[in-house]
């Protein structure tokens, strides 16, 4: 499909979805830190993940490139599960600009593994490779400054966030539309993905 700009354009991402109840217990715990007065735009529940690859605006023929790799590549990949737990901030404590919750466990392995495996995967069909080094992790809210950071840093400390929480199966991945809007992002499936179970 085109219109008068070229040819229409769809931002998109790789992830994997969290089971609700996942979502739920972490919103649980985060709730009363929401509550707080902190200068922080809070990730709506509905929209945690783990985001795989951020691929920025494609074309309608880029995701069908991807996803045709996609459907190659997942049936040869072991569905693993993925403790989560524990927290940090990006880039550091001193100037945050994301708190996140942390993801690991005996499979963290197989999640790098899978994570190669897309990055050379997607080079080879023309895809630039990811800059940044991977660390997997759920964001939970991005600052719009630093205000009130000591008080954060002490309740989460204290918040049942701070250790494993529990795990969940990574059975299947998404390509991801994100629309962009001033009441914040909305995320739908466009495809999905099932690893050998």
């Amino acid at each position: 499909m085109e219109n008068a700009f070229g040819p229409k354009k769809i931002r998109s991402f790789l992830a994997v979805l969290l089971p609700d109840d996942v979502k739920n217990q972490i919103y649980q715990h985060l709730n009363p830190i929401c509550r707080l007065p902190l200068d922080i735009k809070w990730v709506e529940k509905e929209n945690y993940h783990l985001t795989l690859k951020f691929f920025g605006s494609l074309t309608e023929s880029e995701i069908r490139k991807i996803s045709l790799f996609l459907t190659e590549l997942t049936p040869q990949v072991d569905s693993f599960s993925l403790k989560y737990g524990g927290w940090g901030l990006f880039p550091n404590r001193r100037h945050p600009r994301v708190l996140w919750l942390g993801l690991g466990g005996d499979a963290l392995d197989a999640l790098h593994n899978l994570w190669l495996k897309i990055e050379n995967g997607l080079l080879n069909h023309g895809f630039p490779r990811e800059e940044k080094s991977f660390h997997p992790h759920i964001t939970l809210g991005r600052f719009r400054s630093p205000a009130n950071i000591e008080l954060l840093l002490i309740k989460m400390k204290g918040s049942p966030l701070s250790g494993e929480i529990g795990s969940f199966p990574v059975s299947e991945l998404h390509l991801m539309e994100s629309k962009l809007s001033p009441a914040g992002p909305s995320y739908s499936s466009l495809a999905a993905f099932p690893l050998r179970r």
